[in-house]
């Protein structure tokens, strides 16, 4: 296996030969440092997931517990599907791009989505418990959600709260579940108490945060990490993979099959980050091959290039550096 680094974090050229890119059993795959280990041990391996679920049930069940959904709409609300009608999900499969800046900008999420996301929840709740004034603004919220909202949000995956409506609503003879309004007060009244007793208790939200510090402390090897990009060569991908079209949109696919450490053939590794570039849609390719065709591009639509950025300063830097004669670029750096 081969290993580059390049250390310019808006180096956007694809690092390596043409017959690599036009090969249609190449295909990439985006990640942290942090698995560096287990990737060139084990390669990808369906259902092999590299966290513990039990985690996120956890987290889940205590952030349940009190009515909280954290601080902003990443964190809880991004891995809470680990539940669905009541069954935990532990499936997963690997994911892979044929289009090189689909998994460089994947690569910028180190600790991938759901460790990320499991992270962001144990600080925001870790937080929570530190802030009385927050903590009596989600019992005023609790208070006066309307029953069946409240019901809707906190129980829908509750099979007893699900049975016990069903029979409310044969016993009484009542065509919608939209109807049910006392059964949605009594179940309400209930829940909350609960929730608030919780909330109130200073001790128990002390003991939760001891127990997210642990689970924290299970992932810290991923927090530092760099991104890095897996260059692969197989024959066992199917045709939406290495279709033309997915290699155009830069779409990640999931793998029904492993891949095997010997298959890879090159590790990318950005130790100081990278700037995230979309070069999709009627931008071509950035290849050393392809510079005439880009300059052509950017003298006709500048802006459409920095667009394709997330942040136009990288953008223009890079043009700064790809125009000059002296560009720092190559493959290698």
């Amino acid at each position: 296996m081969n290993i580059i680094n390049i250390d310019s974090s808006e180096n956007v050229f694809f690092p390596l030969e043409k017959k690599l890119f036009d090969d249609p059993d190449v295909i990439y795959h985006g990640t942290g440092s942090g698995f560096i280990s287990k990737i060139e041990k084990d390669g990808w391996k369906i259902n092999d997931l590299p966290y513990d679920v039990d985690d996120f049930v956890k987290v889940e069940k205590y952030y349940d517990e009190i009515g909280f959904r954290g601080f902003s709409n990443r964190g809880w609300a991004n891995f809470s599907f680990v539940y669905t009608n009541g069954t935990i999900h532990r499936n997963t499969l690997p994911s892979f791009t044929s289009n090189y800046w689909t998994a460089r900008n994947y690569s910028a999420n180190t600790m991938g989505e759901a460790i990320r996301n499991l992270i962001i929840a144990i600080d925001d709740y870790i937080l929570f418990a530190t802030m009385k004034e927050e903590q009596d603004k989600l019992k005023k919220k609790l208070l006066e959600m309307e029953p069946q909202k409240f019901c809707s949000e906190f129980l829908y995956e509750n099979k007893e709260y699900q049975h016990g409506l069903t029979n409310f609503m044969l016993r009484y003879r009542i065509p919608h579940e939209d109807l049910c309004v006392e059964y949605f007060k009594k179940v309400k009244k209930q829940k909350l108490e609960k929730m608030l007793n919780r909330l109130n208790d200073s001790e128990y939200l002390s003991s939760n945060v001891s127990e997210f510090i642990k689970i924290k402390n299970k992932y810290k090897k991923y927090l530092n990490s760099y991104p890095v990009v897996y260059v692969v060569k197989t024959n066992k991908h199917n045709e939406d993979l290495s279709s033309p079209m997915n290699k155009e949109l830069g779409i990640n696919i999931p793998v029904h099959f492993d891949i095997l450490p010997k298959e890879i053939l090159t590790r990318i590794d950005f130790p100081n980050g990278i700037d995230r570039f979309m070069p999709f849609g009627n931008t071509p390719f950035v290849c050393e091959w392809n510079i005439q065709e880009i300059n052509e591009y950017v003298s006709a639509d500048r802006d459409g290039f920095l667009n394709r950025w997330d942040d136009k300063k990288c953008g223009e830097q890079f043009l700064q550096n790809f125009l000059s004669k002296n560009s720092p670029y190559s493959s290698n750096s």
